[in-house]
């Protein structure tokens, strides 16, 4: 995750805390109906947000497994981990590009 911003861990510990207070808000039930719209919404970003951080995470194992199998002796498997690179890192790309955007 070494193309995320500086602070993008502090940021992630941040979208944790509120995503924590705001699911705790919700279950309480005092709010009102505007605020409970706005609160579902507001978890519903930071969820997709913390899926991307956990996303980013597996694709780093990813990686590395993938980056194992092109010393296989094995030419099939060789290959299939040259498409799965690719395709990991364009979605790793991907991803963090959304995440800078974010955060």
């Amino acid at each position: 995750m070494n193309a995320l911003k500086e602070n993008a861990y502090q940021r992630l510990e941040a979208f944790k805390a509120e995503y924590k207070k705001l699911e705790s808000q919700q279950s309480d039930g005092d709010a009102p109906a505007v605020t409970d719209d706005k609160v579902g919404e507001r978890l519903k970003e930071l969820s997709v947000i913390l899926q991307c951080f956990d996303a980013l995470e597996q694709i780093d194992k990813d990686l590395l497994l993938m980056r194992d199998q092109l010393d296989s002796d094995d030419e099939s498997l060789r290959e299939s981990a040259k498409v799965f690179l690719k395709e990991f890192n364009t979605c790793k790309e991907e991803i963090e590009g959304v995440l800078n955007d974010t955060i």
